[in-house]
């Protein structure tokens, strides 16, 4: 397999579920993980900012803590 990095617009995985392209990937699990980054001036957050980590099925990941109890390694 190879590995991919990629980047789409949307202020929360709610708008990206809603959008065609993006929500069909979402739907198909393409992806491993989607990271939600904050927009500077938005909400006071800097650029940049992680806002939530999501899991293949679009639901937030567990606590990196938990990983530990499954063995599953969700952050990086």
């Amino acid at each position: 397999g190879c590995s991919v990095l990629a980047t789409a617009h949307g202020a929360s995985m709610e708008e990206i579920r809603g959008k065609l392209f993006l929500g069909s990937l979402l739907q198909d699990g393409l992806f491993e993980r989607y990271i939600l980054l904050g927009q500077k001036g938005r909400g006071g957050r800097q650029a940049g900012q992680v806002l939530g980590i999501f899991g293949r099925d679009g639901r937030a990941a567990p606590d990196p803590e938990s990983e530990k109890e499954s063995g599953e390694i969700l952050w990086r």
